[in-house]
C-alpha cells in the first residue's frame, strides 16, 4: 500500500503540473488520478485524506461537465458515489445521502440521453443508494431504490445475457438479503432463488468464473434457510456449496476469493473519453 500511495502521488504530481499548463487536455485525467487516490485512502481507513482527495476530484469534474456534460457527467457521478460512500462510513448521514442522491440523479439525465451507455452505473448507483437507506432504516425507500436497480440489471441481462447476468445475479442478492433483515421470507427466497440459477447456468458454461459466484450465493440461501428453520434445506445448500469449493480448492488451492469481479464494487475507475 506504501509503495501504491508513492506511485500515485507522483502521477497526480505530475498530471497536477500538466493540467496547470492545458488545462482542456490534462483535467479530465487528472480527475481520474485524484479519484483512485482517494479509493486507496479508503481502502487503508485514512478517511480524511480520503475525502480531501474526493472533494478535490468532484470539484474538477463539476467544472469538466459543465463545459461538457454527455463526456464528463459519468465521472463526476462515479466520485460522487465513492465520496457518499465514504461519508456514510463514517456516518455522516445527511452528507452521504446527498452525494448518492445527486449521483442517481446526473445518472438518470444521462440515461434519458443515452440508455445504452449509462443504465449500468445507474443500477450499481441505485444499488449504494439501497444500502444507505437499509443501513439507516428507511426501509420503503430501500426497497424502491433495489427493486429499481433489479429492474435495470434485468433489462440489460435480457439484452446482452453473458455481460450483464452476473450484474442481475449481485443486485437480486442484495434485495434478497434486504427482504431477509426485514422478515418478508418469501420475497427473499424469491431473490436468493433466482441469483442461485443465474449463477448455476453461469458456472455450467465457465466453472472458474461461474462456480465462485455460485458457492457464495449458495451460502446466503443457506443461511436464509437457516434463519427460517427451513434446515433440511439449509443442508442443502451449504452441502452442494462445499462441494463446489472442494472441486475449487483441488484444481487451484490458493485462491481464498472469487475471480475479481469489478462491477460489483462501489469503488470503480473511469477514464475519460480519448
Amino acid at each position: 500500500m506504501a509503495d501504491a500511495e508513492a506511485t500515485f502521488k507522483e502521477a497526480i504530481v505530475l498530471q497536477r503540473a500538466l493540467a496547470a499548463r492545458n488545462p482542456e487536455a490534462h483535467e479530465p485525467r487528472f480527475a481520474v488520478f485524484l479519484n483512485n487516490l482517494g479509493v486507496l485512502y479508503r481502502d487503508t481507513q485514512r478517511v480524511t485524506d480520503a475525502e480531501m482527495v474526493f472533494k478535490e476530484a468532484v470539484i474538477l469534474q463539476r467544472a469538466l461537465a459543465t463545459r461538457n456534460p454527455d463526456a464528463y457527467q459519468a465521472g463526476l457521478a462515479l466520485t460522487l458515489n465513492n465520496l457518499g460512500l465514504l461519508r456514510k462510513d463514517v456516518q455522516r448521514f445527511d452528507e452521504a445521502e446527498a452525494s448518492l442522491k445527486e449521483a442517481v440523479a446526473i445518472l438518470r439525465a444521462l440515461v434519458a440521453r443515452n440508455p445504452e451507455a449509462h443504465q449500468p452505473l445507474l443500477a450499481v448507483s441505485l444499488n449504494n443508494l439501497g444500502r444507505f437507506y437499509r443501513d439507516t432504516q428507511r426501509l420503503d425507500d430501500a426497497e424502491a431504490a433495489f427493486k429499481e436497480a433489479v429492474t435495470i440489471q434485468r433489462a440489460l441481462a435480457a439484452r446482452r445475457p453473458d455481460m450483464e447476468q452476473p450484474f442481475l445475479a449481485r443486485s437480486l442478492e442484495d434485495l434478497g438479503r434486504f427482504y431477509q433483515d426485514i422478515q418478508r421470507t418469501d420475497d427473499a427466497e424469491v431473490a436468493f432463488k433466482e441469483a442461485v440459477t443465474i449463477w448455476r447456468a453461469m458456472a455450467a458454461r465457465n466453472l472458474d468464473m461461474g462456480q465462485p459466484y455460485l458457492a457464495r450465493s449458495l451460502e446466503d440461501l443457506g443461511r436464509f434457510y437457516q434463519d427460517a428453520q427451513r434446515l433440511d434445506d439449509a443442508e442443502a445448500a451449504f452441502k452442494e456449496a462445499l462441494s463446489i469449493q472442494r472441486a475449487l480448492a483441488a484444481r487451484n488451492p490458493n485462491m481464498d476469493q472469487p475471480p475479481h469481479f469489478s462491477v460489483s464494487k462501489p469503488w470503480v475507475t473511469w477514464r475519460p473519453p480519448p
